[in-house]
């Protein structure tokens, strides 16, 4: 995707610039071309995700983190999730109990956290039918990208119910501005395998990028944690490819256009539980387009529209379980009791029944009479299952961007999201959503040293009440490169499918046994309330944002002080075990984020970057600890990065990675990892075409998991080495 707008709008939006800083600073002081079309500029640096407009990094009403392509291809990370733990305040860790990866900002469950709006050029990449993000197998190469832009706060104004936290805008190259055709191979222990093409059509009028990337991992030690039903060591590989077709058009004098065609599956182990086999299958396709209207030379239109189509499919086997377990009877308990149900499957007393309840105490009896003879419970049973979903969603988005006069720019637009997930053992059928939403911000230029935004955001689902986001932020202006923020922000989120209306259970396909009485139906379920409240945040923050230097001896910094406090939080530990979404918790954060990069000279980089937060919890119900709504929080994170450019072109980044306590807020069972990233690379010329080798090393140096619940690497050192090619 390109980043730009229309000449016209450009030049009335510069216009604004010049006009208000004229006054102070010699417009000569600002760049010869503030052109948007290209963000990473030497003298101004401007961010885009704020505020959907791009912006001057020191006007922009929150704290953006920005990973560009020369960041990203100096540290060598091919995940986004590993990019990210140079962000401050996030959390990234794998997840033992579905073999993926987490990433939370500040905090939150350790499985599936769901705060953060992540979109690739624009399309949200977030999955209704179990409201999570699959970071493993994102459909976008580190090679494709452009830039990522964390918006590190609530920004709901600008994006909608899942920017609660966070936004990660991941930016892809223009096709004009990919670099041509080219291959890369790479590959290293615990079998790791990468290979990524891409080839560049161009015609007079449209440009072409086609990628494809095929990924391959088997990363943690297989865990023979006997919750996980994995005496001899629980699988965890991981297996993604994905082909993606993006272009560019030029459809006239003040039309343009971009499109995005994917295509991906993904394969993974995921743990035996109580079954004999059981492994995740995925199928995404997706189709997009972005059109531009010049209307004028102070106004542009904008017209987003994506439609997807996303299938999960986990065939399990259950080779000997107990024929009790499938008695609809017991079934029929759980729903009323789930504990009591329990106990009896246990084979207990089921003391946590109410006997002055006629159905459960009919119910019990009927149970004590037929499995009298505990063997009638424990007759095996065998069958096939298959768990899934398949999801379809219709995105349609309309902005308007108006410079209304030299000093205010309106930013204004309205969409409409239409998702359904169908599933047989999540939702005992289909369930759907229409979301319509409403969006505004101003950006006013008080005078030289002042700036001041305001936006709104008012969402309404099918069957909710309206919600409503807003933020109100104040710039003051040191120079045009050094700032001091105030910002305060209230967003909403609004309760996802699996929360708010699960019906989830398992059902056999076939099944064989000699019990009389046993069904096709597994006796748990978990039964969604389906009239949960939407999450609430308040948001106070204090920024300082600079830059100084020239290109070569850089400084550039911000620190972020903030409070945040979240209402109504939803938990809900994803399984067929879980009682209930557990609604009405509360959370705090309070703390320091900083960020600096420091060039004392063109072969020399230092990257810092860390928090320090404070985090409290209220559980609404003794069943749920504080330690599970923020499992995936660490008080103190710190990385550092330092890259260096050698004789002979020879190019380095070692990056150290602390997390200190990490593990919940009680303290009773946390983690300290340290972590020691290496990349070595060089360009090189193979005959006639232009290549680069590289070698990464990973090593822990602490014995510690990321989370209390989670699993070692396989080794403490991995290695990878691969080779670039370009046609």
């Amino acid at each position: 995707m390109k980043l730009k707008l229309s000449a016209g709008l450009r030049a009335g939006l510069l216009s604004a610039v010049a006009s208000v800083t004229a006054q102070t600073w010699a417009v000569s002081d600002l760049p010869d071309d503030l052109s948007l079309a290209d963000p990473l500029l030497s003298d101004v640096p401007h961010v885009l995700s704020a505020v959907r407009l791009h912006q001057p990094t020191a006007e922009v009403p929150a704290s953006v983190t920005v990973l560009d392509s020369d960041f990203i291809r100096a540290t060598g990370a091919k995940n986004i999730s590993d990019l990210l733990r140079y962000v401050p305040g996030m959390q990234v860790a794998p997840e033992l109990y579905d073999n993926s990866e987490s990433v939370a900002y500040h905090g939150g469950p350790s499985i599936f956290p769901k705060s953060m709006q992540v979109l690739i050029d624009g399309r949200s990449v977030y999955r209704s039918g179990l409201a999570a993000v699959g970071w493993e197998k994102l459909p976008v190469a580190v090679e494709e990208i452009q830039r990522i832009e964390v918006v590190r706060g609530p920004n709901s104004t600008s994006y909608g119910t899942n920017a609660y936290q966070a936004v990660v805008n991941i930016i892809t190259h223009h096709p004009s501005d990919s670099g041509g055709d080219s291959l890369t191979v790479e590959g290293g222990n615990n079998s790791e395998g990468y290979v990524y093409a891409q080839k560049i059509f161009t015609t007079e009028k449209h440009q072409w990028r086609l990628n494809a990337n095929y990924r391959h991992s088997d990363n943690m030690q297989d865990s023979t944690d006997p919750r996980l039903g994995c005496s001899d060591g629980c699988p965890d590989t991981r297996e993604s490819a994905f082909i993606t077709l993006r272009g560019h058009h030029d459809l006239g004098a003040n039309d343009e256009m971009d499109s995005a065609f994917v295509i991906m599956t993904a394969e993974r182990d995921v743990p035996l539980y109580e079954f004999s086999e059981n492994r995740v299958s995925d199928l995404h396709m997706e189709t997009g387009t972005r059109y531009y209207r010049q209307l004028n030379s102070n106004h542009e239109l904008k017209v987003s529209a994506y439609a997807l189509m996303y299938e999960r499919y986990q065939p399990q086997s259950v080779d000997s379980a107990y024929a009790g377990y499938f008695d609809p009877d017991l079934g029929a308990l759980y729903r009323l009791n789930p504990e009591a149900a329990r106990q009896f499957a246990r084979g207990e007393v089921p003391a946590a029944a109410d006997m002055s309840d006629p159905q459960q105490a009919s119910l019990i009896g009927t149970l004590v009479s037929r499995y009298a003879d505990p063997a009638d419970f424990i007759m095996p049973i065998r069958g096939e299952l298959t768990s899934g979903s398949t999801e379809y969603r219709a995105d349609l988005e309309v902005q308007d961007t108006l410079a209304l006069r030299p000093d205010l720019t309106m930013i204004a637009g309205f969409g409409y999201r239409y998702d359904r997930v169908e599933s047989e053992n999540y939702y005992n059928g289909m369930i759907d959503d229409h979301k319509l939403r409403l969006f505004g911000n101003l950006n006013w230029h008080i005078n030289q040293r002042w700036v001041a935004h305001s936006g709104l955001m008012l969402e309404k689902e099918d069957g909710d009440d309206y919600t409503l986001s807003a933020r109100a932020a104040l710039n003051y202006l040191i120079s045009p490169l050094e700032s001091l923020r105030l910002v305060y922000s209230q967003a909403a989120r609004t309760p996802d499918f699996l929360e708010e209306n699960a019906d989830w259970t398992y059902r056999f396909r076939a099944y064989e046994t000699e019990s009389p009485y046993a069904s096709d139906e597994f006796y748990a379920s978990l039964q969604g309330p389906g009239d949960l409240e939407p999450q609430r945040i308040e948001s106070y923050e204090i920024g300082y944002y600079g830059r100084s230097g020239q290109q070569g001896t850089l400084a550039e910094w911000d620190l972020r002080l903030f409070y945040e406090e979240l209402t109504e939080v939803v938990y809900l530990y994803p399984s067929v075990w879980a009682e209930q979404a557990y609604c009405g918790n509360r959370i705090n954060f309070s703390g320091a984020e900083w960020q600096l990069s420091l060039s004392p000279s063109s072969a020399t980089t230092l990257r810092l970057s860390g928090a320090l937060i404070n985090a409290s919890a209220d559980p609404s119900d003794p069943r749920v600890s504080d330690d599970d709504l923020v499992e995936l929080y660490s008080p103190f994170t710190q990385t550092l990065a330092w890259l260096q450019q050698w004789p002979a072109s020879v190019h380095s980044t070692a990056s150290l990675f602390l997390i200190s306590d990490a593990g919940g807020v009680s303290g009773d069972d946390t983690r300290d990892v340290q972590r020691l990233d290496l990349h070595l690379y060089q360009p090189v010329s193979l005959g006639s075409l232009p290549s680069q080798w590289n070698i990464r090393i990973q090593h822990d140096f602490s014995d510690d998991t990321y989370t209390p619940r989670g699993s070692r690497y396989d080794s403490d050192t991995r290695f990878q080495a691969g080779i670039r090619l370009q046609f």
